[in-house]
């Protein structure tokens, strides 16, 4: 369902690769993706100099961290929409606050604009709310949200996992 956004009809040349991933919980999954990615760096081909080697090292490790979470919100089953811009990207990022700080985001109805000429609906079927001392309020709020903005049928639940904040 997202392949408007995560397949080969987004053309990464002009906006940027996006792809949707499975988010790995468990450390030694974690371990051993970090590992083969390691690992595969000294069979590329080409007279990479060892500053070169260590910079695509670190962008396997860079590129992974987003999949990997904490075992203890492993029933989420979260899937990650993963999107790396082009360097001329036509589609500019906008900013929210979180953590006491500003952090860029493409929207996707900007890119879908940009690439589609019109909005995409997103597939979306359920949504779990994370861990928080305000379950319910936050259960109503993202089915409001999602009311509002033609998504009445999606389901939202809050997650198993105590809070602990």
């Amino acid at each position: 369902g997202f392949a408007p956004y995560s397949g080969p009809d987004l053309p990464p040349e002009q906006v940027g690769l996006m792809r949707l991933w499975k988010v790995f919980y468990r450390p030694e999954v974690q371990e051993d993706i970090v590992e083969k990615a390691l690992d595969l760096i000294p069979t590329l081909n080409g007279p990479d100099s060892d500053g070169d080697k260590a910079r695509k090292a670190a962008d396997a490790i860079h590129f992974f961290i987003p999949t990997f979470k904490n075992k203890d919100f492993e029933e989420e089953k979260e899937r990650r929409l993963i999107f790396t811009p082009a360097p001329e990207c036509p589609v500019e990022p906008s900013f929210r606050v979180a953590r006491g700080m500003l952090v860029p985001y493409y929207s996707l109805k900007a890119l879908g604009q940009h690439v589609y000429g019109s909005e995409q609906s997103l597939p979306i079927t359920e949504v779990t709310m994370g861990p928080s001392s305000r379950k319910a309020l936050n259960v109503e709020s993202a089915e409001r949200l999602l009311a509002k903005n033609d998504y009445p049928q999606v389901s939202v639940r809050a997650s198993d996992t105590p809070y602990r904040g």
